[in-house]
């Protein structure tokens, strides 16, 4: 997958709006050099990899594509900005991203994106090398994902949070014994599943160009409500959740999101979701 994240969907890559505040633009990622690390224009945020493996390269023969290598193994990116508080019933933090994809495109796979809070901990501006073998705790941060299904027979959209407080909640609660794993956004594992959107059978084609949004707005009763689109394709398709809550509380059998502050994007494809191998800088590798 090669994420380009321009001006042309809703002219950021991160931005809040507020009633009290207006729209602020937070981060705004086009990759004009083809550099994860180093961008050309003044709000460009460096991009990390949160898995095991390499998972970005500069592809300097195509400015403004990062080069993603998820391929046969699957990978995960992230990247932090300046924390945004969802404060006042109104406010919106909209993630906006293009990709397109490779020759090869899978099926039964999953493409994530979530927004997490570190709480201002260190050790995240760097690359985490994380897989089911080799778990990273610093991993383990609260926070919201979203995700589409590649070419499934499964809901289209389904929104998770992770579940850093542990806790017992029902029979479709949280489960005490599948605590949040170290890997973030690689699996499912650790993440309590809120809410699904329609099934109308997504078909995510090859060399094909897609515009997604993934939206956090604080509604006026205190919960939050996700919205997820993706355009592209054959796909023009969109996805409100009810109204969630943001902490979990056992006696009314709710599960949060637990946190309404955010700092941490990340983007992640299953196993071969997108590419036929994984290496950075090879042919179709996602």
């Amino acid at each position: 997958m090669k994420p380009t994240y321009t001006t042309a969907a809703l002219a950021a890559a991160a931005m809040l709006a507020s009633p009290a505040l207006g729209q602020v633009t937070v981060i705004e990622n086009d990759f004009a050099n083809g550099n994860p690390l180093t961008g050309a224009g003044p709000l460009e945020s460096p991009f990390f990899t949160t898995s095991s493996g390499s998972g970005l390269a500069s592809d300097n023969g195509t400015p403004g594509v990062l080069d993603f290598a998820s391929g046969t193994s699957g990978r995960s990116v992230h990247t932090l900005f300046a924390p945004q508080t969802l404060a006042n019933a109104g406010d919106v933090l909209t993630v906006s991203y293009t990709f397109t994809t490779p020759a090869t495109v899978g099926t039964n796979e999953d493409f994530r994106v979530g927004l997490f809070n570190t709480g201002g901990a260190a050790g995240f501006n760097v690359d985490i090398s994380s897989s089911s073998g080799t778990p990273d705790p610093i991993l383990n941060i609260p926070g919201v994902s979203g995700e589409f299904d590649i070419n499934t027979a499964d809901a289209d959209f389904a929104i998770r949070s992770l579940n850093i407080n542990n806790i017992e909640i029902g029979a479709d609660g949280p489960d005490p014994d599948d605590p949040a794993t170290g890997r973030l956004l690689t699996t499912t594992d650790g993440f309590d599943f809120l809410e699904s959107g329609p099934n109308n059978g997504f078909a995510i084609d090859a060399n094909t160009s897609y515009t997604g949004t993934f939206e956090l707005e604080l509604d006026a009763s205190g919960g939050v409500i996700v919205t997820q689109t993706l355009v592209g394709g054959a796909i023009n398709e969109a996805f409100t959740s009810s109204v969630l809550a943001i902490a979990d509380d056992v006696t009314a059998g709710e599960v949060g999101i637990n946190t309404t502050t955010f700092d941490f994007l990340g983007f992640s494809v299953s196993g071969d979701a997108f590419g036929s191998v994984n290496e950075a800088g090879a042919a179709d590798n996602g």
